[in-house]
């Protein structure tokens, strides 16, 4: 996706200057092609381990129709969280049939209306949601396959505890399992389950998938019930994004440039899903399971990561600090969770590096992009390429102190289509009630 020609960066063969020459920066940059080959990595990875498998997208990670409607033409499955977003991936071309919802707590309002949708497979994290469920799935006059998802109660950290607070222990799943199966109008479907995000290897994945079998195995010990399918969530990673910027950022200090990505991302993913629907058949294997329940992966990441760069402009220098037209409102995540390539849009190989710290474009104190990168010196009016803006950025931004930025997309035939505008001032108060009602 990304290589420099004569010291220009291109994006699938076209130049980012020339495509920035007549566009307003900061804008997102996709790639379909990149966008297409992740997918493709991914569902090649499951199937050479030789098991029944589902890649069902994360939409709350990028749900700009663009995208939904090239994975619903692929073939992947779709996991939305509200209606809105139900409701779009039925417009983006996903049936009913390829949707799951899920919610943290399960509102009578919002089923019905999923539902209503002609959605079936619903994902359930509390006990007390079975009921609701049901309620509504005897409503609709419709059978809904249920999901149970299993609470990841593993290590010791703040996110690790707080992730605590989502899903059930075995003993509550056994018995929500149990009350499904009494349901006219539920059918218990699987187990899910999540991780974390930008796993590093696929043993991350066997405590809690241990954990989801053993479940499986007291339930069809105790009520004769089978699973159909183990949902092992998101925590693909993206290959060319990094955790733990604390620790990268004592490399940077040591070394003249951030380690090498892998030298091609999309066989990084291929080999990761490979390997980890071998380790799945062979704790399922191990654990008595058979049939094999087909396996399920959530990615977000994984498939829109990588598939973007934000184009920004440097707008000031002062001493060790750049200062560029986006901020984290669009890359809202912080640098010290993730490490992203910094790339000069224009790279003079042989110029010195020195340290740069990168500052968004508000007020907030907090709006630093990242620290600490060795780049060539920079001025006002040059052009960076932040990497790995495909996913939890647009689909996060926010307005404080700005608008969020275009998005275009370059598509296999190396077309760019603008797949989002550039917000304006009426957007800011798009929703805004009339100024007579306003006051009452």
């Amino acid at each position: 996706m990304l290589q420099y020609r004569n010291g220009i960066l291109h994006v699938d063969g076209a130049s980012v200057r020339d495509l920035t020459a007549a566009r307003e920066t900061p804008f997102f940059l996709f790639s379909a092609g990149r966008l297409d080959a992740n997918y493709a990595a991914l569902a090649t990875g499951l199937a050479a381990a030789g098991v029944s498998w589902r890649v069902r997208y994360c939409a709350k990670s990028n749900f700009e129709p663009a995208l939904l409607t090239r994975l619903a033409t692929a073939g992947a499955d779709v996991l939305v969280s509200h209606v809105a977003e139900a409701e779009l991936a039925r417009d983006c071309g996903f049936a009913a049939e390829r949707i799951a919802f899920q919610k943290p707590v399960l509102i009578e309002s919002e089923l019905r209306a999923v539902l209503g949708l002609g959605i079936s497979h619903i994902h359930i994290l509390r006990p007390a949601d079975v009921d609701t469920l049901a309620t509504c799935a005897a409503a609709a006059g419709r059978r809904i396959h249920v999901s149970l998802r299993l609470c990841n109660d593993r290590g010791i950290s703040p996110l690790a505890r707080w992730s605590a607070r989502l899903g059930m222990s075995a003993v509550e799943a056994c018995a929500a399992a149990a009350r499904v199966c009494k349901c006219q109008h539920l059918e218990f479907h699987g187990l899910h389950f999540y991780i974390g995000t930008q796993r590093g290897t696929p043993s991350a994945f066997v405590p809690l998938l241990d954990r989801a079998l053993r479940v499986a195995a007291a339930l069809r010990t105790a009520a004769g019930v089978s699973v159909v399918e183990i949902d092992v969530g998101g925590g693909i990673p993206s290959p060319t994004l990094r955790r733990g910027a604390w620790g990268g950022l004592w490399q940077r200090l040591r070394h003249d440039a951030d380690p090498p990505d892998p030298v091609d991302p999309v066989e990084a993913v291929r080999l990761f899903t490979a390997e980890l629907g071998r380790v799945y058949r062979e704790r399922v294997q191990r654990a008595g399971l058979e049939p094999l329940p087909v396996l399920v992966v959530e990615p977000g990441r994984a498939v829109a990561g990588n598939a973007a760069i934000l184009v920004t402009r440097v707008s000031s220098v002062r001493g060790r600090w750049v200062f560029l037209d986006a901020s984290r409102n669009h890359l809202p995540e912080s640098p010290f969770l993730f490490t992203r390539r910094v790339l000069p849009v224009v790279l003079n190989e042989s110029a010195p590096r020195c340290f740069r710290h990168l500052s968004g474009a508000t007020l907030n104190t907090t709006d630093v992009m990242d620290l600490a990168r060795r780049l060539p010196p920079l001025q006002p009016g040059d052009l960076l390429a932040l990497c790995d803006a495909g996913a939890y950025s647009l689909a996060r931004a926010c307005r404080y102190a700005g608008l969020t930025p275009a998005a275009y997309l370059l598509d296999e035939r190396g077309v760019l289509q603008s797949i989002r505008r550039a917000e304006c001032r009426a957007d800011l108060t798009a929703v805004a009630a009339p100024r007579e009602d306003a006051h009452g």
